[in-house]
């Protein structure tokens, strides 16, 4: 009797005990790649942007290098504030094509569209937009790579800048700089005013981020708003430069 009450209470201790037992929480997934977001300049009526993406490219041959493709976004409002269409966006010489009241260049090629040292824009408008055409009298800017390594210690200060010796560096004239990282725990943004600025990162807000791999971002503006037959446009020239790195 002794023996089977001892039994029925280690079967009800290995019951609770199961009961006990919370599944492991899902592992935090790594955070996505940056994207290219079209500018928009709220004292504008459209933006225009012409843009360099670029990153650091490793191949067993040749090692690592950066790559650059050249993009075209736009996107127009009426007087309202509301996404509106046109007839037509040329940059560069491509058509770019329509989405959702997004335009966007359509390369075949993995370069995209080779901007020179000006960026001509046509644009067939319709309703409140107009038709206009422009030359952009900058170049867009490139960036070739930043000044950080592959891998940092979360329990050191970092400063971030980007790296005016590359030779794939040329940005011209530039109006702001952006930074930003993405950790699995945070996101972190930064404006600089200068390309010789530098950007200093504690360790504490390394931390927040959270181990692992995190995606660094940096933007390099231009931006000139002209009237067009009192339709306010906004002319950008952007370069973006992201690269992951492990922090540890």
């Amino acid at each position: 009797m002794r023996n089977r009450i001892a039994l029925i209470c280690a079967f009800a201790l290995i019951v609770c005990s199961c009961k006990e037992e919370k599944p492991a929480p899902p592992p935090i997934p790594d955070p996505d790649a940056p994207s290219l977001d079209l500018t928009i300049i709220k004292s504008a009526d459209a933006a225009l942007q012409a843009a360099y993406v670029s990153t650091i490219s490793k191949e067993n041959i040749v090692g690592s290098y950066t790559s650059f493709q050249g993009v075209a976004h736009a996107r127009f409002f009426d007087s309202q504030g509301n996404k509106t269409i046109v007839k037509k966006v040329i940059c560069e010489g491509y058509t770019l094509e329509e989405k959702g009241g997004l335009y966007k260049s359509n390369i075949e090629n993995e370069q995209g569209i080779d901007f020179g040292s000006s960026t001509s824009w046509q644009v067939t408008g319709q309703f409140n937009v107009p038709t206009f055409n422009k030359d952009v009298a900058s170049k867009v800017p490139e960036i070739g790579d930043i000044n950080i390594r592959d891998s940092i210690n979360s329990k050191d200060s970092v400063w971030l800048k980007i790296n005016l010796q590359s030779a794939f560096t040329s940005l011209g004239n530039v109006d702001s700089i952006n930074f930003s990282l993405a950790g699995k725990l945070n996101d972190l943004r930064y404006n600089s005013a200068s390309t010789n600025d530098s950007v200093m990162l504690s360790p504490n807000q390394l931390k927040s981020l959270g181990t692992g791999k995190v995606y660094v971002k940096v933007e390099a503006y231009r931006i000139e708003v002209e009237s067009m037959q009192g339709y306010n446009v906004a002319f950008i020239n952007k370069g973006m430069f992201y690269k992951s790195l492990w922090l540890y």
